[in-house]
């Protein structure tokens, strides 16, 4: 726990929270049956794919990590939360258990894998504690946080995937090895899942800190002045949208995309020019509205509203002042609801209005998209 407090180990799930820190309080709590730490793979961030490549390609890494982690924290169960839908990343996980148990790594822990459902909130660390004690995904009001009383009310550590394939190299290497790599507040490297308008979409493991021009064009293959991007949605579905110029200034990592919102899981999604952003936000705006799981009524009018509205926009429908009426339907919302998903579609949207306000106003005025087509059916291509 120590080797990984002075790494600064963050959280590779979205939250960014110190990983030891959360093993610590969890330590520091105490149940007669033991303390239980949970590998969330649960994988359904739109475009992501980090999870399931680790898990297929490199699940010894990811079950050691959750042995050390497990030691560390002294837990008596390690539960393997994966997306149902990721068969191939089931099977090799369970290939990969199978070659541990038959070398004692889990003389110690009690383990087993859980098939998690397909829907976005399920990800969510006490949603995903619903779903291991055989309720529906829905979060939990928190406090009591999972450390103190998680599954089945044990002090519980909900750790992603990829923080877990961390883990190994920390401990082998040593703290300074991991922060040979990265910036002072965010060490080490991540796992960017680039997808969208690009010619070279993937899973990179790249340092935090690198210029976002640099994955576009070195690695993703965009031009050198980015004259095929619009736009990139940098973190995921709750994050912002970047213009072309921003692109060329920005590095990849929490503290840098502060000001504009978060790196979330590290999803780069990449628009041409071409691409309309009020489709683009339709899109976003249907995926909130279907994947919101309906336990807090401020939420399910914030998310179904939100995407009348924007359908509205594209018809050429809707009122002059609409979107002043979609930002307060944002501030109505806020804070309302038992998890962070009530304020996810505040930080695309108030991007997307800010950087690309020639598309809005096209629509807002019955004038043609100055960047192509707009569809008003919604639906989020590429989801999960």
């Amino acid at each position: 726990m120590e080797e990984v407090a002075t790494a600064r180990l963050r959280g590779r799930g979205g939250a960014w929270f110190p990983a030891a820190r959360k093993w610590a309080a969890a330590r520091a709590a105490f149940h007669a049956e033991g303390r239980v730490l949970v590998a969330n793979g649960g994988e359904d961030e739109p475009g992501s794919a980090k999870d399931r490549v680790l898990l297929e390609h490199y699940p010894d890494l990811v079950v050691e990590g959750a042995a050390l982690a497990a030691l560390a924290v002294e837990a008596a169960e390690i539960v393997f939360y994966v997306n149902h839908r990721y068969e191939d990343a089931l099977l090799a996980l369970r290939k990969s258990l199978g070659r541990a148990e038959a070398a004692g790594v889990f003389d110690d822990f009690g383990v087993r894998v859980v098939e998690a459902p397909s829907e976005y909130v399920a990800g969510e660390e006490t949603a995903a504690l619903e779903v291991l004690e055989g309720r529906p995904a829905v979060p939990r009001v928190r406090p009591p946080f999972p450390s103190e009383q998680g599954y089945r009310g044990r002090p519980t550590v909900v750790n992603n995937i990829e923080t877990l394939a961390n883990v190994p190299g920390i401990v082998f290497h040593g703290p300074s090895w991991f922060r040979a790599v990265g910036t002072a507040e965010a060490p080490g490297t991540m796992l960017f899942s680039l997808e969208g308008d690009i010619p070279r979409p993937g899973v990179y493991e790249l340092p935090l800190g690198t210029p976002l021009r640099a994955v576009l064009v070195d690695y993703g293959g965009a031009a050198a002045d980015l004259s095929d991007v619009g736009a990139v949605r940098a973190g995921g579905a709750s994050s912002p949208y970047l213009t072309r110029r921003q692109c060329f200034d920005l590095t990849l990592d929490p503290e840098a995309l502060r000001p504009y919102g978060t790196l979330g899981a590290g999803v780069l999604r990449v628009l041409a020019p071409d691409r309309c952003m009020v489709s683009e936000l339709i899109d976003l705006a249907a995926f909130f509205a279907a994947e919101s799981c309906g336990a807090c009524p401020p939420c399910r009018m914030e998310t179904t509203s939100f995407h009348g509205l924007l359908q509205q926009v594209a018809a050429g429908k809707a009122r002059p002042d609409v979107l002043e009426r979609i930002e307060e339907l944002f501030d109505f919302a806020a804070d309302k609801g038992r998890c962070g998903f009530i304020r996810m579609p505040q930080v695309p949207f108030r991007s997307a209005i800010k950087g690309f306000a020639d598309d809005f106003a096209a629509h807002l005025a019955g004038r043609p998209c100055p960047n192509g087509m707009v569809r008003v059916d919604g639906g989020l291509h590429g989801h999960g």
